[in-house]
């Protein structure tokens, strides 16, 4: 997602990851599901659940959140 979004330094997931927005919604994702929202493979990449990906894409931009929602194959 972040080289979608254009790759920008401001834009990568590490600085997503530290705001309250961020914390704050994996706190709630992890008392409300069994699973952490939140998934990390050596050498095969880290995966998060939709409510993360929406999170990240807003947090970049309107434009980037509404390209998100709307690509196919979701």
């Amino acid at each position: 997602m972040h080289k979608a979004a254009g790759g920008e330094a401001k834009h990568t997931p590490g600085r997503f990851t530290i705001t309250e927005a961020c914390t704050g919604l994996v706190g709630e994702l992890s008392r409300n599901q069994d699973k952490s929202p939140i998934s990390s493979r050596r050498g095969m990449g880290t995966y998060v659940c939709k409510e993360l990906v929406y999170a990240y894409a807003m947090w970049i931009s309107p434009a980037f959140h509404l390209k998100v929602i709307r690509a196919p194959g979701r």
